[in-house]
């Protein structure tokens, strides 16, 4: 049972490859984190399994009681998202409270400065 053409697949596969060696590429020239990537390379790999395998997409909604894979699709892309989002928002608040710390820091170095002189 082929539930896509042999040619979006082979397209789809053609795009997933091309991901993964852009994403490959960012890391290697440091313009990326690893940290931040993993999920990308993780989501790509999966595409990748399921653009050469479509019908594990259907099998698993069989398991899981999902009448049409199409929502299971968007479910999981909605999942992916928030998993993202929820990441980049642990970061900025690291990087929030190292920004603060360092002002203070600084202004403390800039008043210890002052009374010295």
């Amino acid at each position: 049972m082929n539930i896509i053409g042999n040619r979006l697949q082979i397209f789809l596969i053609c795009i997933c490859i091309m991901g993964l060696i852009y994403l490959v590429y960012k890391m290697k020239v440091r313009r990326v984190d690893v940290k931040y990537t993993m999920p990308w390379l993780l989501l790509d790999i999966l595409m990748m399994i399921i653009a050469a395998f479509p019908e594990v997409v259907v099998w698993g909604c069989r398991i899981v009681g999902i009448q049409v894979a199409s929502n299971a699709v968007f479910f999981a892309a909605l999942v992916f998202l928030l998993v993202i989002v929820y990441l980049l928002s642990r970061a900025v608040s690291r990087l929030n409270n190292e920004v603060r710390m360092l002002s203070q820091r600084i202004a403390l170095d800039e008043i210890k400065e002052a009374e010295d002189k």
